[in-house]
């Protein structure tokens, strides 16, 4: 089945609205998830997209760009790496721009800590690189454990003290 006659079903099957709001602000990331939701529970999809993306997601009392900003910081700090990308797009979709998303992950280590934060900010870099919005390269330093100097010369670089 192609994604258009796949995606009518779905409008009419679900509440419209709640289709209508999701793949305005996600795309086709969000008729990914509601195919996979509803081969599994179509109870459970719809009662999932009538309270987020019916009523939670259009309450008018923020805009979208300010919500899903808020949402990344919220994904910074559970640590939840699969959704972020995703918020990021959606971000960007709704205007925010790279430096106002940058800022939310950061702003997030002051709950979530630093480990959470670097996470966010590694995703936020590869997105941001292969969308072509922001010139980074990757980095020249391995920078973990396994750093060969540190096993080569012991935890002082050589030195006995």
């Amino acid at each position: 089945m192609d994604s258009e006659t796949r995606k009518n079903q779905l409008l009419e099957k679900y509440n419209r609205r709640a289709i209508e709001t999701g793949m305005r602000l996600q795309g086709e990331f969000f008729l990914r998830l509601v195919h996979e939701f509803d081969e599994l529970d179509p109870q459970w999809t719809q009662v999932w997209l009538t309270w987020i993306y019916d009523h939670m997601y259009n309450r008018r009392k923020l805009d979208d760009k300010t919500r899903v900003l808020i949402i990344i910081g919220e994904c910074v700090v559970a640590d939840e790496a699969v959704q972020l990308p995703n918020h990021i797009r959606s971000a960007l979709r709704m205007g925010a721009t790279p430096d106002e998303i940058q800022e939310v992950i950061l702003q997030a280590h002051i709950y979530a800590g630093m480990p959470r934060m670097i996470k966010g900010m590694r995703i936020f870099r590869e997105l941001m690189r292969d969308l072509g919005l922001l010139n980074l390269t990757d980095p020249p330093f391995r920078g973990d454990a396994r750093e060969p100097d540190l096993a080569a010369n012991g935890p002082q670089g050589g030195s006995n003290g």
